[in-house]
């Protein structure tokens, strides 16, 4: 097992609008698409793709995270690929390890609403962690989009700007 890093370009973060804050409970959104995943040097059956989504501010909650599969991820050879979100203190703190290769609203860790791995008074990096645990490679994926949708909040101010 090899680990590779990457980190998600601006162009795939969103600050949601306040009407979005306000119906959905999420500020911001990030959308993967595959072609961050397919690592050329990611070869091997048990590797791991890292993608970094941004910073936290230093004080900060996350109380709210969802991720839509919006194109299931396709891959010659490549049996199971999951994929968890959190930060660097705790990868799975947001979202537990679920597949991406069917279409779906992948729900939050039913511990995020506890707070234990989802608040701190130090700045980390959020990422999303995929996990090549079978036949095949990360580098083999072809197609597949991810949107996650997270609430960072500053507790010292109540926003997040990404």
């Amino acid at each position: 097992m090899a680990s590779y890093a990457t980190t998600l370009t601006a162009t795939y973060i969103q600050p949601l609008t306040d009407v979005e804050r306000i119906n959905g409970g999420f500020n911001t959104k990030f959308v993967i698409p595959y072609s961050f995943v397919a690592q050329a040097s990611a070869t091997t059956a048990t590797d791991v793709v890292t993608v970094t989504l941004g910073s936290t501010p230093a004080n900060w909650v996350v109380d709210n995270a969802r991720a839509v599969v919006t194109t299931a991820f396709t891959s010659t050879g490549t049996q199971t690929l999951t994929v968890q979100v959190g930060s660097t203190t705790s990868i799975a703190a947001f979202i537990t390890a679920q597949s991406v290769f069917t279409v779906a609203s992948l729900n939050q860790a039913s511990t995020l609403p506890v707070l234990t791995n989802a608040t701190a008074t130090a700045a980390v990096s959020l990422v999303a962690t995929f996990t090549n645990a079978a036949a095949g490679s990360p580098s083999a994926c072809t197609a597949g989009s991810i949107t996650i949708l997270l609430d960072v909040v500053d507790v010292s101010s109540g926003m997040f700007q990404p």
